[in-house]
């Protein structure tokens, strides 16, 4: 079992992140690795329709990475390994996504894309009612925690741009502090 820091452990109680969310997790790991090429590929078909997001895109390399990556940051996510490599990577694609311009609107569509595809996916095995219910809760619960970790970095890369725009003002030219540990305080 792996170590959580304690700065991440506040998030994970906050979002009843649990021994039972682990569980229960371990119950959609098959399920999605046997739908998760489907819903890559149909997320990127519907992505690329609306042209505010189909101009981040360079082409079809850049794609098939992004597919890539994206199906490994899936299945790390419900993996529930939460130490300091996951919250890394949980910032640093926040802070790529929010270098190429993506706004937390679409951000947001995102996860919803993933997780109403998901929920389907869930919904068509064999689970009892009660079993269900605990599979997507937890499903509910880590996909926050992953989109909370993420739009984080949203919030402060403003507000370190808000900041460097009043010490500009004021004659300060001391750089923002470059410490990671503010997203998950």
């Amino acid at each position: 079992m792996n170590t959580v820091p304690e700065h991440l452990q506040k998030r994970l109680d906050l979002l009843m992140i649990n021994a039972d969310t682990r569980y229960n997790l371990r119950k959609v790991i098959p399920v999605f690795r046997e739908d998760l090429d489907f819903i890559v590929e149909k997320f990127y078909a519907h992505i690329r329709q609306f042209p505010e997001i189909s101009q981040i895109f360079t082409g079809k390399a850049q794609i098939d990475a992004l597919k890539k990556r994206q199906k490994q940051h899936w299945i790390k996510l419900f993996s529930c390994r939460f130490d300091d490599a996951y919250v890394n990577s949980a910032v640093r694609i926040g802070k790529i996504h929010f270098t190429q311009g993506v706004a937390p609107s679409l951000y947001v569509a995102g996860y919803n894309y993933f997780h109403c595809e998901l929920v389907s996916a869930l919904t068509r095995r064999k689970f009892n009612p009660r079993e269900l219910s605990d599979v997507l809760t937890s499903v509910c619960r880590v996909i926050s925690l992953d989109m909370d970790l993420s739009l984080s970095v949203y919030t402060q890369e403003y507000r370190d741009n808000q900041e460097s725009g009043d010490r500009q003002e004021a004659g300060d030219r001391q750089e923002p502090e470059q410490n990671p540990a503010w997203v998950i305080e």
